[in-house]
């Protein structure tokens, strides 16, 4: 009776020393952020570098790697990182892609090969640590009340971008502009166009009609929109050459 114990304990503690592992990994590809993590060292690693992705600091990195040299950086050798406010941690699996990982975290392959300076986004290996920065939805981001930066051309002129679904928007560009006459009269220009749009594979687009029809992106807290059509086609679409616009 007692050696039937002892063996019932024995693979109790195996059996929990298997699924250990198991755990950890689920738990760290869950959507967290702050704490540590281990982490092995590669080639062109350094703490300077380590800090910047996974947004910490060479002095934090340091403080609890107390025995490491950061000038002597050992290939294979494991650290614990401190992970900063805005990372999350994913831990590749066997049969990870980066465009596999990336729509789970609202995140684009571009965006997590620069943050873990993959030069290959082809090319990842199962037990890699990849650090990626929360993003708001897309949608999200463009969502809302927009104005022109050309106050002095196009002072007045908003776009509204409303959304209308999970990927989908309405957007109503009402443009104004002053003209100055001949005889230095001010004349107002006014118009307005409004269009459906779609987000799909990080590429929005939006059309208004089959002459009408552009591409919108966000660069530096701007509202970027690349009009493809006759500028002249219809009232408002001159202001989709000369300006972009910044939130209201």
């Amino acid at each position: 009776m007692l050696k039937i114990i002892k063996l019932i304990l024995s693979l109790s503690v195996l059996l929990g020393l298997i699924l250990a592992p198991i755990s950890f990994i689920s738990n760290v590809n869950a959507q967290t952020n702050n704490g540590t993590v281990y982490y092995t060292i590669k080639k062109d690693d350094t703490f300077y570098l380590l800090g910047s992705r996974f947004n910490s600091s060479v002095r934090e990195i340091r403080s609890i790697n107390t025995k490491i040299n950061p000038y002597n950086l050992k290939i294979g050798s494991k650290i614990k990182l401190p992970i900063g406010t805005g990372i999350l941690i994913h831990h590749v699996l066997k049969g990870d892609t980066l465009g596999k990982i990336a729509p789970k975290y609202n995140s684009t392959v571009s965006l997590i090969a620069a943050k873990n300076y993959i030069r290959n986004p082809n090319l990842i290996y199962s037990g890699d640590i990849l650090a990626i920065d929360k993003r708001k939805n897309i949608l999200t981001q463009i969502s809302g009340n927009w104005k022109s930066t050309n106050m002095t051309k196009w002072s007045g002129t908003t776009a509204v971008i409303t959304p209308t679904g999970t990927n989908t928007f309405n957007i109503d560009i009402s443009a104004y502009q002053v003209h100055l006459t001949a005889n230095g009269y001010e004349v107002p220009h006014m118009g307005d166009m409004e269009g459906k749009g779609t987000i799909k594979n990080d590429k929005i687009h939006f059309i208004v009609d089959e002459n009408m029809s552009g591409d919108i992106s966000l660069q530096n807290e701007k509202l970027i929109i690349n009009y493809n059509g006759p500028r002249n086609y219809q009232a408002g679409a001159n202001v989709i050459y000369d300006t972009d616009f910044i939130r209201q």
